[in-house]
């Protein structure tokens, strides 16, 4: 007995010495395009990485010339150096950065050469074509991921959380956005509650030929796993994963319990599916993670083809932009550009504020209808500040300035 309980320990201590050594590293084999920026101007760079576990080799090109390329990757941290030699002269880069999913970012050094900030973009994967994320957001001016992504304030997908599409989709339709909205999903839990910034992918029925070039380009790469897979790797914290799967469910099954709690870790959030899951008791157990599905199937993906990544995409009746702000429950998924997720929140709090106004109002008999309805008098409008004062609520400057100022509500 003392020799089993012994081997047990024995067995027992190997494994957890096995899972705290053995951390798995991201993969970033495969072509990146750098982008360097320099006090007076930009340069355009290519690194092609070959990794064997946290140790990189490959190779590096510059406008001009090219070179040799060798480096670290310790957790999201990457660390590598490039020789190059141009007319005689022979310069090193020593790159600094973190991973984030199909992007990096950080600093390099090239001694009396200067110092310059970088980002560098993984090049597309089972795309015929390059999407361009900065001209299909040209309005959005706010921040972005290094593809050129719209990040939309973490502030404001908080705030998203605490409105309605219906008050969301109203400021929509004002611009011209009328096709926005999908409904009639099935949705676990029951009622949903899911905010983040949009990654999009697209599958088309497999083609044999196609589907072979995506494959050879995705094992040049490092890719691991099945294409749902390489779309998963792409994801950082606060996306949601937006896939068009045209609708299938048999053999559409997007994910299971595995790759769910994959996806849950990366980003916080969850996932809208135009097409099916499976393993719907796994997924459940999964705290916080809602999930938008046509429907739930025991059947594995297949005969299906990765066609892009983060390029747009049709969910039902929508469209659907890379960086677009997910909102949705159990009405449906609203899709809200990121040029107008600000003003979409200003106006659904003030829009909310006036209704709970409005309602409380109309219960102790105060108004009619038609004067809540309508454009309010000075009168009413007096009530309202007393009424925020009294509760303790407060508008924000641009509500003050700017949607109190001739508009109906």
């Amino acid at each position: 007995m003392a020799r089993k309980i012994l081997l047990c320990l024995v067995v027992i201590a190997s494994l957890s010495a096995g899972f705290s050594g053995s951390r798995v590293q991201p993969r970033v084999a495969g072509e990146w395009a750098i982008a360097l920026k320099f006090v007076a101007g930009e340069a355009r760079h290519t690194a092609i990485f070959v990794q064997n576990g946290d140790s990189l080799s490959g190779q590096y090109k510059g406008l001009f010339e090219e070179g040799t390329l060798s480096g670290l990757v310790q957790g999201d941290r990457i660390d590598f150096s490039a020789r190059i030699s141009h007319e005689a002269t022979s310069i090193v880069y020593h790159y600094s950065g973190k991973i984030e999913g199909e992007t990096m970012k950080g600093t390099v050094e090239m001694g009396e050469y200067w110092t310059a900030e970088w980002t560098a973009v993984r090049k597309s994967v089972g795309v015929l074509s390059k999407p361009q994320p900065l001209e299909y957001s040209a309005l959005y001016k706010g921040e972005r991921f290094p593809d050129g992504r719209p990040k939309v304030a973490a502030s404001i997908l908080e705030r998203v959380k605490r409105i309605s599409i219906e008050e969301a989709w109203s400021v929509l339709r004002r611009y011209g956005y009328d096709n926005q909205f999908e409904g009639n999903w099935v949705t676990n839990p029951a009622d949903p509650l899911l905010v983040g910034r949009a990654v999009t992918a697209a599958f088309l029925p497999l083609r044999p030929d196609v589907n072979e070039s995506i494959a050879a380009k995705g094992k040049s790469d490092g890719r691991i796993g099945g294409q749902n897979s390489w779309v998963i790797d792409t994801l950082v914290e606060g996306d949601v994963l937006v896939v068009d799967l045209f609708g299938k469910v048999i053999s559409g099954t997007f994910a299971g319990d595995n790759l769910s709690n994959s996806i849950k870790s990366k980003t916080g959030t969850g996932i809208v599916i135009d097409g099916g899951c499976r393993d719907l008791k796994g997924i459940a157990e999964i705290k916080d993670f809602p999930v938008f599905v046509r429907g739930w199937d025991p059947s594995f993906l297949s005969d299906v083809m990765l066609m892009s990544i983060n390029s747009p995409i049709r969910i039902g009746r929508a469209t659907v932009m890379p960086g677009d702000v997910v909102l949705g429950n159990r009405e449906g998924v609203l899709f809200i550009p990121a040029h107008l997720a600000e003003e979409v929140v200003e106006v659904s709090e003030f829009i909310s504020l006036r209704d709970e106004f409005g309602h409380q109002r109309l219960r102790e008999g105060k108004y009619t209808p038609g004067q809540i309805d309508s454009q309010w008098t000075k009168e009413i409008e007096k009530d309202f500040d007393e009424w925020l004062k009294k509760n303790g609520k407060t508008l924000t400057q641009y509500q003050r300035e700017k949607l109190r100022q001739g508009r109906t509500w």
